[in-house]
């Protein structure tokens, strides 16, 4: 046998409808009276209902570390479960980084009007719900190969027999889903047997075929396949024959065994599939030849939902207008290095991702693409030019970055090429930080509705001689046709108020 983790097939995942462990039982499935889920307003607007309680088991078979993972997790989409989840990473932020946590941290201790409308109506927020899923607690029920005495399998039903009692694991609740799980108690009751029936539970037609099309996970016959190759000892017990004595050792062992509390995990680095979700990204979108959602799809990348109510000569604008940010921003990235051979050696470490974009042929002959001027932080020429790329940059590898950590199965370079910088004004007074940051950016909604959000934000702090002036503020106007009245007003994402001479509460916030 292969050494313990050396060469071993990466983790394998395997659907389970029913899982028992000593006392402890699971169903797979989804329960309880209908709750609404708002689509919200990137993903079009779109409603659905889905029942308020979920329950996910799969099972793992964890190759490197020679064990077997059942891992369960039970989700109650409620309003009131939601915003206690919520609120409870917000008190997990706030206690490791103090201040009011949260997004910039600012906390947000009470509900908005348009909250508190939904619970009443037991509606939940689509991305909400799908972040209260991923918040939820789960725990990891883990069996070692070695562990293992006696396998009984009949039909889809399998029950292992253990000379010891599993160990286990929890992802607390209000912790995301990448956190490393840690040792807990054991839940079991020290579970003698585990027994588990093989199938994807009682869920509706809709959730199943979301989990069939987002889902990792391989039949278990080839998870059997694959660890009696490696394993003598469940090759044997899978054929119904006592497990082969151990070899005596040769020389005396000191070796140190490694303890279940040196940062075993649930040895999975595979995201776990949700319904519903990423459907709203993935689809392929269906367009015309030759019109400009056609044209659209093909530059920008553009997948999942599609607004039907979206006509073409809007398609037409969005094109355009996009189009005319990416050019905007390569040539004023560029500057006149186009023209000036003296250029620095290390200019390309700071271009656009942009740069090398063409002016579409569908558009007519080109247009005089204006430069953005707004970047401005005192700076000279090419310094200017280098400090913009470099701030497109981190802010594209940061949008990046979180796509990429996130459940949604969305493309990161679509998601990045739809955030522009349109503005920024930086006040520097010679300290450590600026003492004024001005800054506005628009986020293309990177599926079919043709929206967007445009983010405006400034941060304010200077010591005067005898007070601190400070302020903050992001607020959000949104976009898009048939984007009209009162939804395009600005809407405030969070604010900070400074006044030292509030005694109780120099710093107050809002979101």
């Amino acid at each position: 046998m292969p050494p313990k983790g050396r060469g071993a097939p990466k983790p394998a995942e395997f659907h389970i409808a029913y899982l028992q462990a000593g006392k402890k039982q699971w169903s797979a499935g989804e329960s309880g009276a209908l709750v609404s889920l708002d689509g919200g307003f990137l993903l079009g607007g779109a409603s659905r209902t889905r029942p308020r309680k979920e329950v996910i088991v799969v099972g793992k078979a964890l190759f490197g570390m020679q064990r077997f993972a059942f891992e369960v997790q039970q989700v109650d989409y409620s309003p009131a479960a939601v915003r206690k989840i919520l609120k409870k990473e917000r008190d997990l932020q706030n206690a490791r980084f103090g201040g009011g946590g949260g997004l910039f941290g600012c906390g947000r201790d009470e509900e908005s009007d348009e909250d508190q409308q939904r619970s009443r109506e037991r509606v939940v927020d689509f991305m909400q719900a799908f972040k209260a899923s991923e918040l939820a607690a789960k725990h990891s029920i883990q069996v070692k190969f070695e562990d293992i005495d006696r396998i009984e399998k009949t039909g889809d039903r399998v029950t292992l027999v253990l000379g010891k009692k599993p160990q286990c694991y929890v992802k607390p609740e209000g912790e995301p889903r990448t956190v490393t799980m840690e040792v807990c108690k054991d839940i079991t009751g020290g579970a003698k047997a585990i027994t588990f029936a093989v199938g994807p539970g009682s869920f509706s037609e809709e959730s199943l075929r979301m989990r069939a099309r987002d889902s990792k996970t391989v039949s278990f016959t080839e998870i059997q396949q694959i660890v009696t190759e490696r394993s003598p000892r469940l090759a044997a017990l899978f054929a119904g024959l006592p497990p082969p004595a151990p070899p005596a050792p040769s020389t005396p062992s000191r070796k140190k065994k490694r303890s279940d509390e040196d940062g075993l995990v649930s040895g999975s680095t595979a995201k776990q599939p949700r319904s519903g979700a990423s459907a709203t990204f993935v689809e392929e979108i269906v367009a015309t030849n030759g019109t400009w959602l056609h044209r659209s799809v093909a530059r920008f990348g553009l997948k999942g939902i599609l607004d039907t109510a979206v006509s073409d000569q809007d398609w037409a604008t969005y094109f355009k207008k996009r189009v005319m940010l990416e050019l905007s921003e390569a040539e004023t990235v560029a500057g006149e290095q186009a023209e000036d051979e003296e250029g620095s050696e290390n200019e390309n470490e700071h271009e656009s991702i942009f740069t090398g974009a063409t002016w579409p042929a569908e558009l007519g002959p080109r247009q005089e693409t204006p430069r953005l001027h707004s970047f401005e932080s005192y700076k000279d020429g090419s310094e200017e030019r280098e400090f913009a790329a470099e701030i497109l940059g981190q802010v594209r590898a940061s949008v990046k970055a979180t796509v990429t950590s996130s459940a949604l199965k969305i493309d990161p370079e679509v998601v990045a090429r739809s955030v522009f910088l349109t503005t920024y004004h930086v006040n520097e007074d010679g300290g450590t930080e600026p003492r004024t940051v001005t800054t506005s950016a628009r986020v293309y909604a990177p599926n079919g509705t043709g929206r967007f959000v445009d983010l405006f934000y400034e941060n304010h702090q200077r010591a005067r001689m005898s007070f601190m002036e400070r302020h903050s503020y992001l607020h959000a106007v949104r976009g898009g046709p048939n984007i009209q009245g009162e939804t395009k007003k600005r809407e405030k994402v969070f604010e900070l108020d400074f006044n030292e001479h509030r005694r109780k509460n120099p710093t107050k916030t809002s979101l």
